[in-house]
């Protein structure tokens, strides 16, 4: 993948530092050695296009400075005693290749080159997790090609860690550093952090009482032959979604959400409907800046009550927090309550619904936010969805029902996983069809039910 040019970007010269793993990097090891051996589907990578005036020094510079901020892009994982470890790293370095594209193909080249990296497998016990590629055009330096194993990052730090770069290329003053994964660690041992987790397993369990068997059941195997894929662009979702978060004074997720949960107790007979969220569990501003692996599940349950949509919206919404307060334990533990509870009521758990939101919006300037008054009426712009059923290799693990929420802008873009025992009869395609029925009918009818 290179021509023979290499940069060399230097590890702090320290001890090596090891300890057990997170709660949040057992939830994404648990997924990762879950997948097919060599699987880079959860590889998080990017094409950073460089500032003018950027050197190869100034580049090696920016990333000695990143890799030595955060102790994630220098961990390795592996298994000891049969339970798993990390260790950062002191000492050593990372090679970063040098690709030379012909004269105005800058773009092309790194968008193949992007491509290429993002498909080489980590070796989560061999390899630094950073992996990067300088792409020149004239010996120029024009793009900065990043991929990082999603063992070491999640979304959002993997975010943090573009902006670090962008901050220090740019030559201007980085914001103080957040927590590391090893004093994540030390929380997670601590009083304080035992009794949270201790409040969490007690909400699992009962909320798990509660949870319909249709949404908590392992369906019979073989799972992955059943689940099937379905996409939708929708401008006419995105301007419902306006209009009810508008109203009801809830977030654009909150709204898809309840959506979601509205049409899960119909598909399957409910009276109610419950759902995994995936948490990014950055809820003070100590942690707001943590870069590692730090998503977990969140339990949420929503009765389904025939009053205002309005009124669901915001059931859910305060659903979501009582969720998102019980979102931090050792996943193993939960997963432990999870089966135990289901078998006092003899269910077999092992099918979950999940609900996404990886709809990273760049912030806006105070005021230029879009105002619900804006939004048009949802009804005419139907005539622009897109249904479609995406060729994707990716099977989320454990799941009978994953919706990824992906963009909430001009266009609502949602991706469907979902077995087809589960909603037959109807598909993954139809489910997202009726959540933008329901969702612009509630936006342009105010008094109608939730039901």
């Amino acid at each position: 993948m290179n021509d023979d040019r290499q940069l060399h970007v230097d590890l702090p010269t320290a001890p090596d530092r090891a300890g057990a793993l997170t709660w949040g990097q057992l939830a994404i090891w648990e997924v990762l050695h879950w997948l097919p051996p060599g699987d880079t589907t959860l590889t998080l990578s990017t094409v950073l296009p460089l500032p003018a005036g950027t050197t190869p020094e100034r580049l090696t510079a920016a990333l000695t400075v990143l890799v030595a901020r955060h102790d994630a892009l220098r961990t390795v994982f592996e298994e000891s005693g049969g339970e798993p470890r990390q260790t950062v790293v002191g000492g050593g370095r990372i090679a970063v290749d040098v690709h030379d594209a012909p004269e105005g193909a800058a773009a092309e080249t790194a968008e193949k080159l992007h491509r290429e990296l993002r498909g080489l497998p980590f070796d989560l016990a061999r390899d630094l997790p950073l992996r990067a590629v300088l792409v020149t055009e004239r010996d120029t330096p024009a793009a900065l090609v990043l991929a990082i194993s999603h063992m070491s990052v999640d979304a959002w730090s993997f975010r943090i860690v573009r902006e670090d770069l962008e901050t220090l290329l740019a030559g201007a003053e980085l914001p103080a550093r957040g927590p590391q994964p090893l004093d994540r660690l030390d929380y997670e041992r601590s009083d304080l952090g035992r009794r949270r987790e201790e409040r969490a397993l007690a909400h699992w369990a009962e909320q798990i009482r509660e949870t319909p068997a249709p949404m908590l059941a392992e369906l019979p195997p073989p799972s992955a032959p059943h689940l099937r894929w379905g996409r939708i662009e929708s401008p006419a979702l995105a301007a419902a979604v306006r209009l009810l978060t508008g109203r009801a004074g809830v977030t654009g997720p909150v709204a898809v959400l309840g959506g979601v949960t509205r049409l899960l107790a119909r598909y399957t007979g409910q009276d109610q409907a419950t759902v995994r969220l995936i948490v990014a569990t950055r809820f003070n501003a100590r942690n707001r800046r943590f870069v590692g692996a730090f998503n977990q599940n969140a339990l949420l349950r929503v009765p389904s009550v025939a009053d205002p949509f309005d009124d669901h919206l915001r059931r859910t919404s305060l659903a979501a927090l009582t969720a998102y307060q019980n979102c931090e334990y050792d996943p193993r533990t939960v997963e432990r309550i999870v089966r135990e509870t289901a078998a006092e009521r003899g269910v077999a758990a092992g099918g979950y619904c999940f609900f996404n939101d990886i709809s990273v919006e760049p912030a806006r300037r105070p005021g230029t936010e879009p105002r619900a008054a804006d939004a048009p009426d949802p009804r005419p712009l139907r005539a622009e969805t897109v249904l479609s059923v995406p060729d994707m290799d990716q099977v989320p693990m454990g799941a009978t029902f994953f919706l990824f929420l992906e963009h909430i802008g001009e266009r609502a873009v949602l991706q469907l996983c979902a077995d087809e025992r589960f909603l037959a009869p109807r598909s993954a395609t139809e489910f997202l069809g009726d959540l933008e029925d329901l969702l612009v009918s509630a936006a342009v009818a105010p008094s109608a039910a939730a039901g």
